[in-house]
């Protein structure tokens, strides 16, 4: 939220999402979500912008954790997904949603 706010001040948006873009591990946690709920422009302007970076910084370890599927993020948006999708496609885990289970409180 506080990147998104920055838009518009170029200088500070760039010294704000700096870090994020260089830094060596990137752990991203609920990536596009919550569920249900669809990203703003601005939301996807942001993920596009950060992990296309790190896409072309191939150095960079960037680990995703979201409740959207690949095949979610392709709908909302192809070229983002698809890039995530070419990266992680070797990498990616894909567990299966119960929507009667909430997994945080699995013993």
């Amino acid at each position: 939220m506080k990147l998104k706010a920055l838009v518009k001040d170029d200088e500070r948006y760039f010294e704000s999402i700096y870090p994020y873009k260089t830094c060596e591990v990137l752990y991203i946690d609920d990536f596009l979500t919550p569920q249900g709920d669809m990203p703003t422009k601005g939301d996807m302007n942001l993920a596009f912008e950060l992990v296309n970076y790190r896409i072309n910084n191939p150095g960079l370890i960037t680990i995703i954790s979201s409740e959207r599927t690949i095949d979610e993020v392709m709908n909302i948006d192809m070229g983002l997904g698809s890039r995530l999708y070419e990266k992680a496609e070797r990498y990616r885990l894909t567990i299966e949603r119960d929507e009667n289970k909430n997994y945080r409180l699995r013993v």
